[in-house]
């Protein structure tokens, strides 16, 4: 197990290039945040998108019907997300109770690499219903979801939702989009990830709730550093899984719960509606109160 000398040490990771502070800038959707979006700034986006895949070989993914895209360069090419605020029931923004970086660990790769099947659409469009502002993020870029080994790479991960962090947290400093709590929903792969994260980002990170996974992979150190009330779901019925995690949980000092859910006998929507509705109260349960 990794054995870093200080857990809560601050990471540097505001140095993106310019880049990326261009592809936001160019991002024509994020008037939903009260930006200044506009169809100059559309052309530059995709003049950003023709540059990006040129060099990289990927192209960013086609664009939904609402939310704003997040492009973030690694060294090792584009990481794509998309940033969701609520409705309300005529269709116009609401004041948002917080926001959830939704984390995938590769998407379909999840599967072959051990992961529950990715329910993260679903559940974002779920917990927006909720009244949450939602942020899909991939930590692996295309080409290396088709490989089993880097959903495993822990430290390399962390570093990426840092830097997905530290990206959201500029653009409410910048006013850019609303000033809210954050709160991180990972399964499988990332669950470890979000909780070594929560653990270096405490005064950052509102709340944690992660699905099936190893936690005690985030190592022992982030373990005990971890503040943020922790909720795990749990729908494996592997035993050793459960009992791990049961240990691991015992390590924290913080709030957290462990909440069997059943496994859904393949009715995706009743296990999607299941993860939301216990995930979504958690997030409220610790979001009351806290300032926006």
């Amino acid at each position: 197990m990794e054995t870093p000398k200080d857990p809560r040490a601050e990471v540097q990771a505001d140095s993106h290039a310019d880049s990326t502070a261009k592809a936001q800038a160019a991002a024509g959707e994020r008037g939903e945040f009260g930006g200044r979006g506009n169809p100059a700034e559309l052309v530059e986006l995709m003049e950003f998108a023709e540059a990006l895949e040129a060099e990289t070989g990927e192209a960013p993914p086609p664009a939904a019907g609402n939310g704003t895209l997040l492009v973030i360069p690694t060294a090792h090419g584009a990481l794509h997300g998309r940033l969701t605020a609520p409705r309300a029931a005529g269709g116009a923004p609401a004041p948002p109770l917080g926001l959830v970086i939704v984390v995938q660990t590769g998407g379909g790769a999840d599967a072959a690499a051990g992961d529950p099947p990715s329910h993260d659409p679903a559940l974002a469009a779920a917990l927006r219903e909720r009244g949450l502002t939602t942020c899909v993020v991939d930590l692996l870029t295309e080409h290396e979801a088709h490989f089993a080994d880097p959903c495993n790479n822990v430290p390399l991960l962390t570093q990426r939702l840092l830097d997905c962090l530290s990206l959201l947290k500029r653009q409410m400093r910048d006013g850019e989009m609303p000033q809210q709590p954050i709160c991180l929903y990972g399964a499988g792969h990332a669950s470890p990830v979000i909780v070594r994260v929560a653990g270096l980002r405490d005064n950052d990170v509102a709340a944690v709730v992660c699905r099936d996974g190893l936690i005690d992979l985030a190592g022992m150190l982030y373990l005990h550093a971890l503040s943020a009330p922790l909720l795990m779901l749990v729908a494996d019925p592997d035993e050793k899984r459960l009992a791990a995690n049961r240990r691991a949980l015992q390590e924290l000092s913080g709030p957290s719960e462990l909440l069997p859910c059943p496994p859904g006998e393949g009715k995706d929507e009743d296990a999607v509606a299941a993860f939301a509705e216990a995930a979504g109260a958690w997030f409220a349960r610790h979001l009351a109160g806290l300032p926006r």
